[in-house]
């Protein structure tokens, strides 16, 4: 197998950085989300965080709409 060129390695490399730590931010983002939730005592402060954490349907939540366009870019570089 031929050796990829410099150029075509750093954009792998970029893309496989930028892919990842956009991985580790959602990740973090929705700790933060679950950890405000349970230390909350109020009703709506946690009916908030749950709304954007799970979301009232499939599809509306933050990691169903973040997560399929950040995995093929960790994937496939």
């Amino acid at each position: 197998m031929k050796p990829l060129k410099r150029s075509v390695r750093r954009g792998r490399l970029v893309a496989h950085v930028a892919g990842s730590v956009s991985w580790l931010g959602l990740t973090t983002g929705l700790l933060a989300l679950g950890i405000t939730a349970f230390t909350t005592g109020g009703p709506a402060t946690v009916g908030a965080v749950a709304g954007s954490v799970v979301g009232p349907s499939l599809g509306s939540s933050l990691g169903s709409s973040l997560g399929p366009p950040t995995g093929p870019s960790t994937s496939t570089s």
